[in-house]
């Protein structure tokens, strides 16, 4: 009877833990850091692009937001950083009034650990631009340059779909 009830209680045990983790199953994606998040226009807070070939998505730190994005006297201001590798990009865009495409600015850019690159060509296209929810969506491309050390980093396939502050 002993060997039993022992038996009954490691198979509730083990019955509990199989619960357990096959609940957690969808609350942990352990893709999505090696992903670009997928292009939507719903307001989903996304952010992601490739920087030389290599896959770039913000993460913030406690107090310190990865994305920030704002739109006030039609400037959409896009901040995002990237705490684990000390990266950042900016993309002010001036006199974004509707959904389109639009120019590159040396406002915008890049930072990396090293150094800061400057935007020197590329594209950023409004897919979305839904005030009254208040959510923007797009994509973008450029390249940026550092001057004074005379390199340059490539970023294609960005991707954003935010909600932003007035």
């Amino acid at each position: 009877m002993k060997t039993f009830l022992h038996l009954t209680s490691r198979f509730c045990v083990l019955l509990l833990f199989a619960l357990i983790f096959s609940s957690c199953k969808k609350k942990f994606d352990f893709t999505k850091k090696d992903e670009l998040p997928a292009e939507t226009q719903r307001g989903a807070d996304t952010f992601g692009c490739l920087i030389d070939g290599k896959i770039y998505t913000p993460d913030g730190v406690f107090g310190f937001p990865a994305l920030i994005s704002s739109l006030q006297y039609r400037i959409l201001d896009l901040r995002s950083t990237r705490k684990s590798t000390n990266e950042a990009i900016g993309l002010p865009l001036r006199n974004m009034t509707a959904v389109g495409e639009y120019a590159i600015t040396s406002e915008m850019g890049y930072s990396s650990p090293d150094l800061d690159y400057k935007a020197v060509d590329g594209k950023i296209t409004i897919t979305k631009y839904d005030v009254a929810n208040n959510i923007v969506s797009g994509r973008f491309y450029f390249t940026a340059k550092n001057e004074k050390a005379g390199k340059t980093v490539s970023i294609t396939d960005g991707r954003f779909d935010v909600h932003f502050t007035n």
